[in-house]
């Protein structure tokens, strides 16, 4: 089981809220076709969360480190934002490649989110409004940050693997888990790059399987933008 888990105290609802403890599923992946660590590596995770397990509604996320990748030797240790940087531009033989699913993607997302389409931007707002079974203070205004950001927990041993799936795989870390620390962060005009992040909880990761599943069968709705 896959935990998303909300512990300190501030002022948001739904999914937000402190003590919240729900269980995820999370695709970890790399755009384009490059899984070594001598390739440009645009490390992501598609995160589904089961807010209420007597039924199938789920939401879902996407953080990403950069939409170009880079060269590194671990990606656990990247941290990953609902609105990633460019990174580095990916080898001249995939930079059309590169361009042309930026484009897709935008043009995909036309549908849910009209003319604010951004393939460079998946919200989290709307994890504020998922009212929780047997939440007796259920807000009817609801409150969420406009960034989440996920970063490897202080202290975690890297694993150094040359394929990114043989790096994440849980059985080389302690206890067999592996976990993001989760900030937020309002809005501001100066953007991402200027936001005031606040630690709100903790990912944590307790199986873990290379499988072609969640590619072919698990769907990760993108979130439209409002």
């Amino acid at each position: 089981m896959k935990i998303f888990l909300t512990d300190r105290h501030y002022p948001y609802s739904g999914l937000f809220q402190a003590r919240t403890n729900v269980p995820v599923i999370v695709r970890a992946s790399v755009s384009l076709s490059g899984t070594k660590q001598r390739d440009k590596r645009a490390f992501g995770m598609a995160i589904k969360l089961f807010p209420n397990t007597q039924s199938t509604v789920t939401e879902n996320i996407f953080l990403m480190h950069s939409l170009g990748g880079t060269k590194t030797q671990h990606v656990a240790n990247l941290p990953m934002t609902n609105e990633p940087a460019l990174g580095e531009l990916p080898p001249f033989s995939q930079l059309l490649t590169a361009y042309r699913l930026e484009s897709e993607l935008e043009e995909a997302d036309k549908g849910f989110s009209g003319e604010k389409a951004n393939a460079r931007f998946r919200p989290v707002s709307h994890l504020a409004e998922v009212v929780l079974p047997n939440n007796d203070k259920a807000k009817n205004v609801t409150q969420g940050p406009y960034w989440l950001k996920a970063s490897l927990k202080p202290d975690t041993p890297l694993v150094n693997k040359d394929d990114f799936r043989d790096e994440l795989s849980l059985q080389h870390y302690p206890n067999k888990t592996l976990s993001w620390v989760l900030s937020a962060a309002n809005f501001n005009d100066a953007g991402v790059d200027k936001a005031q992040w606040q630690e709100i909880g903790e990912m944590t990761l307790t199986e873990s399987v290379a499988s072609l599943t969640c590619d072919t069968k698990l769907h990760f709705n993108h979130p439209a933008i409002k």
